[in-house]
């Protein structure tokens, strides 16, 4: 009875059934334009709003750039000795946020660096795009992305963003009656 009873929480656990949050649904995709090769010219709130992604539809304003630039892939961030910063506001607030998920590499072969998402934390970069998720604690309302690059050791502040999803809590799908309440006979 105690082998069927440990198959079935695991079986609920990996189907998402049991989570404390119920299922995550993605609820926006922000893209940052790609120039096809790296500008040196910084954006400045205006420029970025306007020609930084590839659509501004769910971008209310942008409130804060620095050092961030058009770039092959999409934002550059940073210079070898300065951090790149972009934030903006999204014109629709999103409630039950879970994680925020940006794609993005380090800009140097060698030269590690890390990039902070919403101050949940820094993770550093690797070489080829990949997949960073910034996970909340507890369903949070977010109405600002706010992205800062860092120098890891040995490295610099130079990073690509291309994509950033937001995915939050939905009400559909999956249980959150606790895993303890089910019982096999």
């Amino acid at each position: 009875m105690k082998k069927i009873y440990l198959f079935l929480t695991l079986m609920f656990f990996s189907l998402g059934v049991g989570n404390a949050w119920g299922a995550e649904e993605l609820k926006e995709t922000i893209t940052p334009k790609d120039n096809g090769s790296d500008s040196n010219t910084a954006f400045t709130t205006a420029t970025a709003l306007s020609n930084g992604f590839v659509s501004n539809a769910a971008i209310n304003a942008v409130t804060e750039v620095s050092k961030v630039y058009p770039g092959n892939g999409g934002w550059k961030f940073g210079s070898s000795s300065a951090a790149g910063k972009i934030s903006f506001t999204l014109k629709t607030p999103i409630s039950n946020v879970t994680k925020i998920v940006i794609t993005a590499k380090q800009y140097h072969a060698t030269k590690k660096n890390t990039l902070n998402c919403n101050d949940i934390g820094a993770k550093t970069l690797t070489t080829s795009f990949a997949d960073y998720e910034y996970e909340y604690t507890t369903p949070t309302e977010v109405s600002t992305i706010s992205l800062v690059s860092a120098k890891a050791s040995s490295g610099d502040f130079r990073c690509y963003v291309k994509e950033i999803k937001i995915y939050a809590e939905t009400t559909s799908g999956g249980s959150t009656e606790p895993v303890d309440s089910l019982t096999a006979k």
